[in-house]
């Protein structure tokens, strides 16, 4: 983005989906890498990959790919956006694909088995914990993990790994394919 931001029409109505969301006071949209990114004021913590899901069911396509919780909401998001990569990761969720095919099929491993109905909505970094995780679903995973590709991950691997890039990375130092 360059210059001050204003409010577009697709602005306003990313803000108000957000708005309909019970853990947010506030939102601010703005455009970021070519795609929309959301500052959010929570009511209390919550998970940025609910608040991303909540609106990517009410947005479909034009759901943001990076939601970032705040204190307050930037007067500039130009000058917010150089802020995100010192986020803390709990506090910044941005969507990236899988890119290859070990990635793709581990996206829908993880989504398999913590519920997610959409394997297209795992992205690369989404914390397994803020996907819905519990130990059951760890070891379900795991199980798939071994059963459809062979590789035997220790339990605690899986849980260290957190994401499905992680993942991807372990599987392929076990088996020798390139995550």
């Amino acid at each position: 983005m360059t210059g001050p931001h204003q409010t577009t029409a697709a602005d306003q109505r990313v803000r108000e989906s957000a708005l309909t969301h019970p853990d947010v006071r506030e939102a601010l949209a703005f455009r970021h890498d070519d795609a929309w990114a959301l500052a959010v004021v929570p009511v209390r913590f919550t998970s940025v990959i609910e608040i991303r899901e909540h609106l990517w069911s009410l947005l479909a396509e034009d759901g943001p790919a990076l939601v970032a919780l705040v204190d307050a909401l930037p007067a500039d998001p130009d000058a917010f956006a150089a802020t995100l990569p010192t986020l803390p990761a709990t506090r910044i969720t941005r969507f990236v694909p899988p890119h290859s095919e070990l990635e793709r099929t581990l996206c829908a491993m993880v989504a398999e088995s913590v519920g997610v109905p959409d394997a297209s909505r795992v992205g690369l970094d989404d914390d397994f914990l803020d996907l819905g995780a519990d130990s059951m679903s760890v070891i379900q995973l795991v199980t798939l993990v071994q059963e459809s590709l062979g590789v035997e991950l220790p339990l605690e691997e899986a849980v260290d790994a957190g994401s499905v890039r992680a993942l991807a990375h372990a599987v392929s130092s076990r088996s020798g394919r390139d995550a």
